[in-house]
């Protein structure tokens, strides 16, 4: 817990939580921050400081594993099973008019009550082999926000979950293809590479857990999924399951039906060694599917809802490579585009003119340009305002790092400056 008797805000939000003990009469909770009754507001040219004599400040965010059903109080994110966001306080009074209001954003208003997203990272991964069908249904069933995989091409052009490029990882491949591993050319390593098998092949071969420690009582019994097979998995637990057991569901006016959190693996690398645009191929899979309109488009879904009410996106898009990203956002604007010299450009109807929320995942090497002394790296925020991502997921090392200013530094200039979500990674169980 942070004590502070001053706290600079840089533009609209603040992201901490307020307890407020200037204010008998308001219970303590994540809220709209009513500064006339708690704080005195002082201009300082553009900025604003707001001063407070007894309130305490802390780190909003909460860690959840399912797998050790353990909960922490540090900012969270990424366990072995499922894991977590938080919404986050706004100084109402500061924020800006808007002439419509997004009722599905990636970052949940401060006005929602409801608690944090559940997204299930490659599945319910504690219990089950990562990345497969029984996995993703089991996260589903736990109560998840979002099934999280992780997008590998096949050599016939058609998207599979796995976590690397390399199948003997954590596959019975070599004793279905033994005389299949190579030497990739654009990095050196050898391995059975996804994108050499066709997905025919790649239906042949069984899962394994990958993590050493959990259980192997259900290695060689799952398949590696298509991201076709998990559009259908998300369908029917949408129109099937879930209004029947709905009832033993969180079924309040802030959660409803999944979705999925999609992350495109290696894209520049698998460019350079097999010709493959994961962008263009992704966009392909979601035209081509006959759900994906009624699963991830629908306009109606998220206007329909009135105030207190609140929809996750029905589709994030995340990965490491700012480019992949770039590339996701110009193809969906295409499908998009407004008139040109009074000719009507013609959208197409699967996505009724909606990009999904892009997210730019980053590692602790790249938060921090030299990570040894921890200095900012002043071109990293170029490119990320640059990408016009809508969110960032940093390690958590760019947060809990030895010096809490750098960590709070970083979280203000992605939520206060570039009002992005902010969803760190990863506390494995």
């Amino acid at each position: 817990m942070l004590q502070q008797q001053s706290q600079k805000i840089q533009e609209h939000e603040v992201f901490l939580r307020c307890t407020f003990d200037d204010c008998p009469s308001k219970r303590n909770r994540i809220g709209t921050i009513k500064r006339k009754r708690c704080t005195k507001r002082i201009t300082v040219g553009k900025q604003k400081r707001i001063n407070s004599t007894s309130s305490r400040f802390f780190f909003n965010n909460f860690l959840f594993s399912t797998s050790a059903l353990l909960i922490s109080p540090i900012l969270f994110l990424w366990a072995g099973g499922l894991f977590l966001i938080c919404a986050t306080a706004v100084a109402e009074s500061l924020l800006p008019e808007k002439e419509a209001i997004d009722r599905c954003p990636i970052r949940i208003p401060s006005s929602i009550d409801r608690p944090p997203i559940v997204i299930g990272h490659r599945g319910a991964a504690f219990n089950l082999p990562e990345h497969t069908i029984p996995a993703y249904r089991l996260a589903l069933e736990l109560g998840a926000d979002y099934i999280e995989p992780d997008l590998v091409p096949t050599r016939d052009g058609h998207l599979v979950s796995y976590h690397g490029l390399d199948l003997g990882i954590s596959t019975n491949i070599e004793s279905i293809f033994p005389g299949r591993k190579r030497t990739m050319d654009a990095n050196g390593e050898t391995g059975y590479f996804v994108q050499d098998f066709t997905l025919e092949e790649i239906k042949l071969i069984k899962v394994r857990q990958r993590v050493e420690h959990r259980t192997k009582d259900f290695d060689d019994l799952f398949r590696i999924p298509s991201l076709s097979e998990i559009i259908d998995l998300l369908y029917d637990w949408k129109v099937n399951v879930r209004p029947r057991i709905g009832s033993n569901l969180n079924t309040s006016k802030t959660s409803g039906r999944p979705g999925l959190y999609a992350e495109l693996k290696y894209p520049d690398l698998l460019q350079e060694d097999a010709n493959i645009s994961m962008a263009d191929l992704f966009l392909k899979e979601l035209k081509s599917h006959p759900k994906s309109n009624e699963l991830f488009f629908d306009k109606t879904e998220c206007e329909s809802l009135k105030f207190d009410e609140y929809l996750v996106p029905p589709l994030v898009v995340q990965s490491f490579e700012i480019k992949a990203l770039k590339t996701m956002r110009e193809l969906f604007e295409l499908q998009t585009a407004p008139p040109k010299n009074g000719v009507e450009v013609e959208a197409p109807i699967w996505s009724n003119g909606l990009l999904p929320p892009l997210i730019i995942l980053v590692s602790e090497t790249k938060c921090f340009q030299n990570y040894e002394s921890q200095e900012a790296d002043e071109n990293f925020w170029f490119e990320v305002v640059e990408a016009r991502v809508n969110g960032i997921g940093p390690d958590k090392a760019c947060l809990l790092t030895d010096h809490a200013s750098l960590g709070r530094d970083f979280m203000e200039t992605a939520r206060l400056e570039h009002r992005l979500a902010v969803h760190p990674w990863t506390e494995r169980m």
